[in-house]
This record gives structure tokens, C-alpha cells and sequence, in this order.
């Protein structure tokens, strides 16, 4: 069985030092005063640790841990509040408190559509 608590006055004054501490072994809330980074036990992860270290975006494989951009869907347009003729890859928000307003889709409009890649 593991210890979890010793009794007060259990240690005496420092017999305890960093090399009788295995790494990962002390919670940082557990610990009054300074103890080295490496015997704190800490909620990360490493990649090589994981079943599976990568994730999809837009059907593209990252790895955990990279950087990239992500682009945007959709280009926004000003408020529209007459009738215009939308373009597939823009969004649009429209104002109708002056009355309704006609909205012409492309010719080649597909359910979905969000950017000219689709």
C-alpha cells in the first residue's frame, strides 16, 4: 500500500532532500515551500504517451502540439438592405426592417456551400 500522509514529525529536519524524491511524485498543491520543477507531478501529457498524438482539421492530419492557421470559411459582407446577388465564399447579413429584400444565388449554388473548395 502506498503512503499518503506521514505523521507530523515523522522526518526529521533535512533528511529529505531532491535525490530521495522520485520525479513526478509530489502534486504542486501538496507542497509548502521550493521544491525543483522536475519531482512535481504535473496533468501533461507527452505526445509519445497518447494512442493516437493527431487530430484532423478540415481533413488535414496535425500533430498534437503543432501550430497552423485555420482558414476562414467564409469572407464576410457588409449589412445588405436591398436585393444583390450572392457569391458563393461570402456571408452575408441582411436588414430587412425597410421590407423585403431579393437575394439572387449563383447559378451554380449547391446546398452547403460555404467557400469556392467545396
Amino acid at each position: 500500500m502506498a503512503l499518503t500522509k506521514l505523521p507530523r514529525n515523522a522526518i526529521g529536519t533535512g533528511a529529505i532532500d531532491n535525490t530521495k524524491i522520485e520525479d513526478g511524485t509530489i502534486q504542486a498543491v501538496e507542497l509548502s515551500g521550493t521544491l525543483p520543477e522536475t519531482k512535481l507531478a504535473t496533468s501533461t501529457i507527452t505526445n509519445a504517451k497518447l494512442s493516437n498524438s493527431t487530430i484532423s482539421f478540415r481533413g488535414t492530419s496535425r500533430a498534437l502540439g503543432d501550430s497552423f492557421s485555420l482558414q476562414v470559411d467564409v469572407d464576410w459582407q457588409s449589412v445588405q438592405t436591398v436585393g444583390f446577388t450572392a457569391a458563393v465564399g461570402k456571408g452575408y447579413f441582411i436588414n430587412t426592417t425597410s421590407g423585403a429584400i431579393t437575394v439572387t444565388l449563383p447559378a451554380s449554388a449547391s446546398i452547403g456551400d460555404t467557400n469556392s473548395n467545396n
